[in-house]
């Protein structure tokens, strides 16, 4: 029992030893002390403004050394495991945005939510190599990181915010009435059963008289008995030749209404 529990210890250790920086309320956190305090205030503004009139979420994140937290994973998982601990961006969205500069190992990784698309990924991929990389290296990183900040929000997430947005309803399936349609519909309905009642009578036309053999046969037909849900209804079809004496009347059967005819059509009883 005791290896046992020994063993499952020892394969979580990595997972419960993964520590990850502190959330903290402001946009700007200056762990390594790479901005000087003018700095990370505007540039501190500059994130709050964007949230306040986008709802955009970017942090920024310094750290002296990644050796105080997760020393063995890389740069991209150490700064998608903070964000994922910080939860930043809209749950439904997923367009939170985490830039990571690490000062002594010189790495920096900005971290989109999965909301954003395979270019928005591209485009934050230069903008660490080309911008805050760089910055890392030089002895005052501040104008290089506030340039690639920048440059995120006008090249990643400004281009994420414009593109059309699907938008899930809310409150449930809604359906909308439009009178026009239902009108449409109505006079649609009228001209199947028009149609149907003129080629039946041309049909009745066409076929030979059975005692002058002249194809002036006519058809009408009528209703005796509506049908309703427990016994069908009948009706009366008549014919007769315009050529000679010939009249022909049949009884024929209704079919019964099912409930989505009656509640249709109004029904009986």
């Amino acid at each position: 029992m005791r290896i046992v529990l020994f063993l499952c210890l020892l394969i979580a250790s990595p997972v419960l030893s993964q520590t990850y920086p502190e959330y903290q309320v402001g946009p700007v956190v200056d762990n390594a002390d790479l901005l000087p305090a003018d700095a990370e205030t505007a540039l501190s503004e500059q994130l709050k403004a964007l949230r306040r009139d986008t709802r955009a979420e970017v942090f920024v994140l310094t750290i002296p050394t990644q050796g105080d937290f997760n020393a063995g994973e890389t740069v991209e998982d150490f700064a998608a495991g903070t964000f994922d601990a910080w939860r930043l961006g809209d749950p439904l969205k997923q367009d939170g945005v985490l830039v990571v500069l690490i000062r002594d190992d010189a790495t920096a990784h900005i971290a989109l939510g999965e909301g954003f698309a395979g270019d928005l990924t591209s485009a934050a991929q230069r903008i660490t190599t080309d911008t805050l990389l760089p910055a890392l290296q030089t002895d005052a990183p501040a104008e290089g990181i506030v340039r690639g900040v920048t440059a995120t929000i006008d090249q990643v997430v400004m281009p994420f915010l414009e593109a059309p947005q699907i938008e899930e309803p809310s409150g449930g399936l809604r359906i909308s009435f439009n009178p026009a349609l239902l009108i449409v519909g109505v006079l649609a309905l009228y001209g199947v059963f028009a149609a149907r009642r003129h080629l039946s009578s041309l049909f009745a036309r066409a076929r030979s008289c059975p005692e002058c053999g002249a194809r002036t046969i006519r058809e009408t037909s009528k209703r005796d008995v509506d049908p309703t849900i427990y016994v069908p209804g009948r009706g009366t079809r008549r014919r007769w030749c315009e050529s000679c004496d010939y009249v022909d009347e049949s009884t024929y059967i209704i079919p019964k209404l099912t409930n989505t005819d009656q509640s249709r059509f109004g029904g009986s009883g």
